[in-house]
């Protein structure tokens, strides 16, 4: 059995969500989304590259508009 990349991101993906649930307020849950949306592009046989450069954005972005939110 060959190993996909893609269950390495969707383990990574589940674990920041199961570790979301022990934290206060919404910091993991975002790497969560965004290791999911790369292990997605996996599927779909996107490079590694494209891969870490979508989870550092989404993470980023989902991050950084959720604290403009939390902050109030």
């Amino acid at each position: 059995m060959e190993f996909q990349i893609y269950w390495l991101w969707f383990g990574l993906a589940a674990l920041f969500i199961i570790g979301e649930v022990f934290t206060e307020g919404f910091f993991l849950l975002w790497f969560g989304v965004g290791a999911a949306v790369s292990g997605v592009l996996a599927i779909f046989g996107v490079g590694p590259a494209w891969q870490w450069a979508v989870f550092v954005v989404v993470s980023g972005v989902l991050f950084a508009v959720s604290r403009r939110f939390a902050d109030r």
